[in-house]
């Protein structure tokens, strides 16, 4: 068999380009710009964005708050919760480093249900940022299918989230 260099560099330039097709939405809400892919259904939500699987079985919302709303915020996570019947099982398993200037907590919920079945719950706190102290949360909720399926994606998404607040 012949090497053909103009098929290698032609399916090395698909190869390289293809990934790029796949993120084709780019939103901007409250400060915060999200490459979204291709099929993602992308809202407003009361303090930023929520992004939805193709599939309805991952949803992530990036919100942004002033440091002294976070129980305020976290109240309203724990109604919605609650109302979706999401039991946590515990206060989670919680993680802290830097990104950058910004400090960042995760916490996982290793044992949350929905409904009585297992259900992936993450949450991502980042800043404070500026003199307003704003933060950053991100919320991350998955059935176990849709995070092996769409799991990769979305952490890319979040792991490429600009933030642009005044300083």
């Amino acid at each position: 068999m012949r090497f053909d260099l103009s098929r290698s560099v032609a399916v090395a330039m698909v190869l390289t380009l293809a990934p790029m097709a796949a993120w084709a939405k780019s939103t901007t809400v409250n400060g915060i710009t999200l490459d979204v892919p291709d099929g993602y259904k992308v809202s407003s939500s009361k303090r930023g964005v929520l992004v939805k699987s193709p599939d309805d079985e991952v949803d992530v919302w990036v919100e942004t708050f002033e440091g002294a709303d976070t129980q305020t915020l976290l109240g309203e996570h724990a109604a919605y919760w609650d109302k979706e019947k999401v039991d946590l099982h515990g206060n989670g398993i919680t993680t802290t480093g830097k990104s950058g200037d910004a400090n960042v907590s995760n916490t996982d919920f290793p044992d949350a249900t929905w409904k009585g079945d297992p259900t992936v719950l993450r949450y991502s706190a980042i800043g404070p940022y500026g003199s307003k102290n704003k933060m950053v949360l991100v919320t991350y909720w998955a059935s176990p299918g849709g995070d092996k399926d769409f799991g990769g994606a979305i952490q890319t998404m979040i792991g490429d989230i600009g933030f642009k607040f005044e300083k």
